[in-house]
């Protein structure tokens, strides 16, 4: 409920930026500007994709006012005013079409990471920020299996966000169903992301998500490591969780001989993560701006230590996943959903 407030809220604000573009028309029609405005904002509590097409619309909006003084010296006439709006109406409602597609189209992506420990090469798939019931439906998720047979992975990681307040508990009830299926074929490991210790309301505590999926054969990692095999994984909390345990205190009395991997589902604390020997730390949580442009403008700002792709530090590696799914609405303007695969290579 606070979330779909939130975002009517947002509506409003949004639809106050782009009437003022539109400001000559609605103020000879102001009863029908003010019924566009709470239409538009009980249609986004409806269908979220509406405030996607709005947010477009406003940044379009935005580069378009800072184009036109480079363009155009004079003031333009009333028709081409008129042709500027709806080109730029053209433009927004071209690049929501091409977020919802983008959305919809999940690809794989390949990264080689190599250690330099002595273990046998492994092969990684990893999910992050998958928001089951916004743009990945229970039918998406099967294709996992599917997708798995393919890959072949040694593990599967899901980093957070599997889950968030809009998943209904049908939902949650078909994937236990799914992750059951694969966790019958690979070692799979959880860790909470932060959508599942909520805002509105927590799927964690509501549906006992970490219950179920362990009883679906998931690895649910909660500020602890595993051995598997020959390397070592670490799950920590999310960072939302204030009383979780510093990465320093879960590794102690490690082997780290063996290649450590940290699943982390916010991407914090790469330099503290590369002193203490962390191998490979494996993020999502930014989904890469999921909308242009957010991700330029976080990467200018300093907003996140890492937004997205690989990075290499010496001997300290880190991976952030845009994510399988969108947050919100389905729309996706920046970088793919994507399922990342890694392979592990010992040098």
């Amino acid at each position: 409920m606070i979330l779909t407030v939130m975002m009517v809220v947002i509506a409003i604000l949004i639809n106050i930026f782009i009437a003022y573009h539109f400001k000559k028309y609605l103020n000879k029609h102001r009863v029908v500007a003010a019924v566009i405005i709470v239409l538009v904002a009980v249609s986004v509590s409806i269908e979220m994709i509406i405030l996607g097409f709005l947010i477009n619309l406003c940044i379009c909006l935005i580069i378009a006012d800072l184009i036109y003084p480079l363009i155009f010296k004079t003031k333009l006439k009333r028709p081409y005013q008129k042709v500027y709006l709806i080109g730029v109406l053209i433009c927004s409602l071209s690049l929501s079409v091409y977020g919802i597609y983008n959305a919809n189209n999940i690809v794989i992506t390949n990264y080689q990471v190599s250690i330099n420990k002595e273990f046998k090469d492994k092969k990684i798939m990893a999910l992050s920020d998958i928001h089951l019931g916004t743009a990945v439906k229970t039918v998406d998720l099967k294709q996992l299996v599917t997708q798995a047979e393919k890959i072949k992975p040694d593990m599967i990681f899901l980093v957070g966000d599997v889950y968030d307040e809009n998943t209904s508990s049908d939902e949650i009830d078909d994937s236990m169903k799914i992750f059951t299926q694969l966790a019958k074929s690979y070692p799979v490991y959880y860790v909470i992301g932060n959508h599942e210790v909520g805002y509105s309301s927590s799927p964690l505590k509501e549906y006992n998500i970490l219950e179920r999926l362990q009883l679906a054969g998931v690895n649910t990692l909660n500020d602890e490591y595993v051995e598997f095999e020959d390397i070592n994984i670490v799950g920590r909390q999310d960072y939302k969780i204030k009383k979780r345990k510093p990465v320093e205190q879960i590794i102690n009395g490690m082997n780290q001989n063996k290649p450590v991997i940290l699943l982390d589902h916010q991407p914090r604390s790469l330099e503290e993560n590369k002193k203490l020997g962390i191998d490979l730390m494996i993020s999502g949580h930014t989904h890469a701006g999921q909308v242009f442009p957010m991700l330029p403008l976080w990467n200018l700002l300093g907003i996140n230590e890492m937004n997205y792709g690989y990075r290499h530090d010496d001997n300290f590696n880190a991976i952030v996943s845009s994510g399988m799914g969108t947050w919100g609405f389905a729309m996706r303007t920046s970088k793919n959903c994507e399922i990342v695969v890694i392979d592990l290579i010992s040098k």
